[in-house]
């Protein structure tokens, strides 16, 4: 896989990116609701996001409903936190931010088809984050239903998966 190296990268310093998040989320008056929140709760919130990514990637068609169904739960959690909708997209930005900068400053980058390569992961970094925040938000969106009934087999999270996954990846005709 092209991606190995990043993947190694992220997975080999997660510690460090997960610190370097900590900080920027801490320091940061978009997020102002973490501030409060204890060290050790910011860092495996982090560590477990940093660890979708890298599963995700590495299989992605696979676990799209088990990561979509993951942040629609985090969103639920995050509104009955009190955490404010944009303080947690803001977060997911800013960790995609880390793991992309992590990666341009490693010194990994040596050749045109490595930053080739790079771009490409840059790519599905984007992508992952971007479903991480829809599907957070649509968590927010659904905090009146149980979680029963959002997630129940054709319910409204079947229905949400099926069209958004039909419509990123269209049959061939």
């Amino acid at each position: 896989m092209i991606y190995r190296k990043f993947i190694n990268l992220v997975e080999d310093h997660s510690e460090l990116l997960t610190q370097n998040w900590i900080h920027i989320i801490r320091n940061n008056p978009c997020t102002g609701g973490y501030k409060n929140l204890p060290y050790d709760i910011l860092h495996g919130r982090i560590f477990d996001v940093y660890n979708r990514l890298g599963d995700w990637i590495s299989d992605d068609e696979n676990s799209f409903a088990k990561t979509a169904r993951h942040f629609m739960m985090l969103g639920r959690e995050r509104h009955h936190e009190g955490l404010k909708s944009s303080e947690v997209i803001y977060a997911l930005q800013a960790a995609r931010e880390n793991v992309w900068r992590y990666v341009m400053n490693s010194g990994i980058i040596n050749n045109t088809l490595e930053i080739h390569q790079a771009l490409e992961f840059y790519e599905r970094i984007v992508v992952f984050f971007d479903k991480a925040c829809y599907y957070v938000v649509l968590g927010y969106e659904s905090i009146h239903l149980s979680d029963e009934e959002a997630f129940k087999k054709g319910g409204f999270f079947d229905k949400t998966v099926n069209s958004l996954f039909k419509w990123l990846i269209p049959a061939e005709h």
